[in-house]
């Protein structure tokens, strides 16, 4: 539209013999206005489509990457290790006794807290690292190009930092995690499954800790249940 302004002022130039002046300050100032005019439509525009596309993207409580886009990153996670063996890891983890924090302090306490929580995750792991809403007080972190055990050392210090850390109302929050590695003998629903083992042995080992699931070796391709290993 601007350049469509512009080209029919430029134009008007080889004109200006056929006009007088009255009309031609006319013309100008009209080009002017709708230029200015265009250009606010278009800021407009071009911001409430970010907001949209916000929406589709990150969870509105906690600002951290919402269901659907988790889905669509481990998909191509996977798809780039099959392709181009690209490491990475998936890590699992929720808030212990949430519920409880629910019930005795109210659901504005427990938001405020999943918050605390996101913001926390979020300064501490790389900026090439995806971390995700899984749903409800479960949170994920996809880690690219990095090691099981380099990805468990971070697991277990942002473990540590949230059991230290004081949250509204001077409450104490722990959390529980499973980690697995990506494989090309396994798909999506795979993938995620050993790290939600992982993380269901967490809370059967008295919750407060980081379970890494680690396959077979004389089978790695099975899915019958594995060894699991604390992070610490």
């Amino acid at each position: 539209t601007i350049s469509a302004i512009a080209y029919t002022a430029a134009t008007l130039l080889f004109t200006v013999p056929f006009f007088d002046t009255s009309t031609l300050y006319r013309i100008y100032s009209t080009l002017i206005l709708v230029g200015i005019f265009s250009f606010c439509f278009s800021y407009l525009i071009n911001k409430l489509l970010y907001k949209l596309n916000a929406t589709t993207i990150y969870d509105p409580l906690t600002k951290a990457l919402n269901r659907h886009t988790f889905n669509k990153s481990i998909d191509t996670a996977l798809i780039e290790h099959r392709r181009h063996q690209v490491t990475g890891v998936l890590f699992l983890f929720d808030l212990d006794h949430f519920k409880r924090i629910n019930d005795e302090h109210g659901h504005l306490t427990g938001d405020e807290i999943l918050k605390e929580v996101s913001r926390i995750t979020q300064n501490r792991i790389r900026e090439t690292d995806r971390f995700f809403r899984y749903g409800g007080e479960e949170f994920a972190i996809l880690m690219r190009h990095t090691s099981l055990q380099n990805a468990a050392y971070v697991a277990e210090q942002l473990r540590a930092i949230i059991e230290n850390h004081t949250f509204k109302k001077g409450l104490s929050v722990t959390i529980s995690g499973g980690l697995s590695e990506v494989h090309q003998s396994i798909d999506v629903n795979g993938w995620i499954e050993r790290s939600d083992h992982a993380l269901y042995e967490a809370k059967s080992s008295g919750r407060n800790c980081i379970k890494i699931y680690i396959p077979p070796l004389e089978n790695w391709s099975t899915e019958e249940p594995a060894l699991l290993k604390s992070a610490e």
